[in-house]
């Protein structure tokens, strides 16, 4: 069994809220990593040796709030704990914002099982799993994982994102279903692409979720319909570090299953 180690940075004015990190080396150099499950590709914040890689084309990445345009090259080697990728593409941020990362996407976790245990704050890849209740896991065109979930008899679709430091939920499910969210303080939010802005907050009452049930916890409410316009699958909500840290989960991506193993 081969393990990559967790970086847990809470947020310093928001309570149950938090950044999930892990360290890398990009050859030989020491890079930071958010672990990112909610972002299909890989990125990272421009450097003076980044800069010297040849650009292979410009994209645009989409967050929250809003989008950033960058650059993409190939890395000839990307180590990960025990995983290393060798002639991989990353996009390059030229524009750093407060609180940006360096992410760690799908495109470098897809081909593998993990163990997230945040009891130890470690992932184990491809562990072995002696039992547990599995469940489908829908994956995106672009490798998003996908799970469904239950708020009392109301079903839900939300991306499992370990990117996000809290549980967003679309404001109009929100909406929809007010009898299951309670409204809390606000509070300011930036996104992937550095866009700020005041979000409601909400406490969502307990949710099902593989058949087990989850307490009430902090989540919020953001509208989604920018960030669904270019998903295949739109979502109900983003399952964050709020909901994610209360239970050690289990996902294998390429046999596209899931379980959680145990609540925390």
């Amino acid at each position: 069994m081969t393990v990559i180690d967790l970086i847990i940075k809470p947020d310093q004015q928001e309570s149950e809220v938090a950044e999930i990190l892990v360290e890398g080396k990009i050859e030989g150099r020491n890079y930071q990593f958010l672990l990112d499950t909610g972002a299909a590709t890989s990125a990272l914040l421009s450097d003076a040796y980044l800069e010297k890689l040849e650009v292979l084309s410009k994209s645009t990445g989409t967050g929250v709030f809003a989008s950033a345009d960058r650059e993409v090259v190939r890395l000839t080697k990307l180590e990960i704990g025990p995983i290393t990728k060798k002639s991989f593409e990353v996009e390059i941020a030229k524009e750093k914002h407060v609180g940006a990362r360096n992410l760690l996407g799908m495109d470098f976790l897809k081909d593998y099982s993990y163990a997230f245990c945040f009891d130890k704050n470690k992932v184990e890849v491809n562990p072995i799993v002696i039992q547990a209740d599995y469940q489908e896991l829908t994956m995106g065109r672009r490798h998003h994982p996908y799970i469904d979930i239950k708020l009392q008899e109301v079903e839900a679709k939300a991306i499992w994102d370990t990117g996000a430091g809290i549980t967003v939920v679309d404001v109009s499910f929100i909406q929809k279903n007010s009898e299951l969210f309670e409204e809390i303080a606000p509070s300011k939010g930036t996104d992937s692409s550095g866009a700020t802005q005041e979000t409601p907050m909400f406490t969502m009452k307990s949710t099902r979720i593989a058949n087990i049930d989850f307490p009430s916890h902090k989540v919020a409410g953001i509208d989604l319909s920018y960030v669904n316009k270019s998903t295949e699958i739109p979502m109900d909500m983003i399952l964050g570090y709020s909901t994610l840290c209360k239970a050690n989960w289990f996902f294998d991506f390429q046999s596209k299953k899931w379980a959680v193993l145990k609540m925390l």
